[in-house]
C-alpha cells in the first residue's frame, strides 16, 4: 500500500505535466461472497486487513463501507459485493492516453 500511495503522488505531477486526463475518483477494494468460503469464526476479514494497510500507509482518509452504504455510493455493484474499503487517494487514467504520451 505504502508503494502504491507514493507512485499515484509521483504519478499525478507527470499527468499534470504531460496533460494527460485523469480522475481523482478513489478506488473500492471489494469483497464478494466467496472470499468467506471454508472459513471459521476466527477469520480476519479482508477488508479489515486492506483498510488497516492503508492507514498504516498514509491512507487516512480511508474507510470500510457496509454493503447500504456501499450502493449508496456505487449503486451498480454487483449484488454479490457484501462491502468495500473505499481509498479516496487513488486515481484513474485512460491507459490508451498513458501509452500515447
Amino acid at each position: 500500500r505504502a508503494l502504491i500511495r507514493d507512485s499515484i503522488s509521483q504519478i499525478r505531477h507527470f499527468l499534470k505535466r504531460h496533460r494527460i486526463p485523469h480522475r481523482a475518483c478513489g478506488s473500492l477494494v471489494c469483497q464478494w461472497d466467496w472470499d468467506q468460503v471454508g472459513r471459521d469464526k476466527s477469520y480476519t476479514s479482508p477488508l479489515s486487513r486492506v483498510l488497516a494497510q492503508s492507514v498504516d500507509a498514509g491512507d487516512t482518509h480511508a474507510s470500510r463501507l457496509n454493503p447500504g452504504e456501499l450502493r449508496e455510493a456505487e449503486p451498480n455493484v454487483s449484488p454479490f459485493c457484501k462491502g468495500a474499503v473505499h481509498i479516496p487517494g487513488e486515481i484513474v487514467l485512460d491507459p490508451w492516453l498513458y501509452s500515447i504520451a
